[in-house]
């Protein structure tokens, strides 16, 4: 059954050519591959101080320090966050690789500035290591994010321009490890219908969709506003398919803050909502009990039976427990390999057993031997 999902995921894909793009917005400003986790954009600071160079030198050290917690706030779940505690500013200092102002203003005691800072991964990972803080720098592929707000009375709101949940999640900055693509205004051609229809769909309806529009995931979010104007709850529920989360419904709540304008709420929620697909990422690509690790590969491969004759070559490696497939594209395959030994030796394996190897960031390209994708081999190595 799964082969057979994964055969209609893939002549799906080869037959309709659906371009995202086309239909939906997206939140990220690069595709998820080129990003480098490592660095982090839009730090505003704004400092007064008794001279503009006094300022500016607060300004720096306190934007390096909070451009770092943002660095842990994106790489480590939540849970495991908190023991980071206070880095010392000098150890921040040598691991920060770079910083760069994209807006700058000077007074005679004040300083205000944009800074983007790009960090050592080696350093970072250090200390990390040292305060026992797990780090998950694997991107996930997109999630399309269906937002479907209940106005009351019955009506739902998905395409029109009176949705605030829609514009909440189509003006987020996604920087985080959950890439998400939005409908654009008018994008009922994407078979998503409306949002009646929507909020109802049942999770072959999803998988289906997410395969057409050759994307992760696609993810449902029905807001219901509860309560009066002033203190308004918005009830978010989450369905998904297909998902890497331990179940395809979540729930999120968001209370209205004081003196919060509605905007501000509704935008406010969507963030939340966004970090909890994050973390439940980053917890589902943790090292695993038994000492399972899981690493990002793509498999070039040119169709359905080339992958179907290389994946029980991957999955007979030596310390290979299985491999799990999450996207298709036209030449190639993601898939995450759960393995025990270092990134080193699971490199190493796989060039013995005939796989070359190019490394993009935190995911790996694996291209089969000439001639080899149409094959399977049963020797271990």
């Amino acid at each position: 059954m799964i082969r057979l999902w994964r055969a209609v995921a893939w002549l799906a894909m080869l037959v309709v050519g659906v371009c995202v793009a086309s239909a939906t917005t997206s939140t990220g400003a690069a595709a998820e591959d080129a990003r480098n986790v490592f660095e982090v954009h839009r730090v505003k600071v704004d400092v007064t101080s008794a001279t503009a160079a006094a300022a500016k030198d607060l300004a720096l050290a306190e934007a390096e320090v909070r451009a770092f917690e943002t660095l842990f706030d994106r790489l480590a779940p939540s849970r495991q966050r908190a023991s980071l505690g206070k880095v010392p500013p000098a150890q921040i200092q040598g691991a920060t690789r770079s910083f760069w102002v994209t807006e700058e203003k000077v007074s005679p005691v004040r300083y205000l500035a944009t800074l983007n800072y790009a960090f050592r991964a080696d350093r970072v990972r250090a200390i990390a290591r040292e305060r026992g803080v797990p780090l998950i720098t694997q991107i996930s592929p997109r999630v399309l994010v269906v937002p479907v707000y209940e106005a009351g009375d019955g009506q739902r709101l998905l395409w029109e321009d009176e949705n605030p949940w829609r514009r909440a999640w189509a003006s987020l900055t996604a920087d985080g490890l959950v890439p998400i693509v939005v409908p654009a205004h008018g994008s009922a051609g994407t078979g998503l219908g409306d949002a009646n229809q929507a909020a109802a769909g049942d999770s072959s309806q999803l998988a289906a969709l997410a395969s057409r529009l050759g994307v992760f995931e696609v993810l449902v979010a029905v807001a219901s506003p509860t309560g009066a104007a002033a203190t308004r709850t918005l009830n978010v529920t989450l369905k998904r398919k297909p998902s890497f989360a331990p179940q395809s419904e979540t729930t999120v709540t968001v209370r209205r803050e004081a003196n919060e304008s509605d905007d501000d709420h509704f935008a406010r929620a969507a963030l939340v909502t966004l970090s909890t697909l994050e973390d439940e990422w980053k917890v589902a690509n943790l090292v695993q009990e038994g000492g399972n690790t899981i690493a990002a590969v793509d498999v070039a491969v040119g169709d359905l039976a080339a992958w179907l004759a290389v994946q029980p070559r991957l999955e007979k490696l030596p310390t290979v427990d299985r491999v799990d497939a999450l996207l298709f594209t036209r030449d190639r395959v993601r898939v995450n390999i759960y393995h025990t030994g270092t990134p080193a030796e699971l490199s190493a394996r796989l060039e013995r057993a005939g796989f070359s190897i190019i490394s993009s960031g935190s995911v790996w390209l694996v291209r089969p031997a000439q001639g080899q994708g149409q094959r399977t081999t049963s020797g271990r190595t």
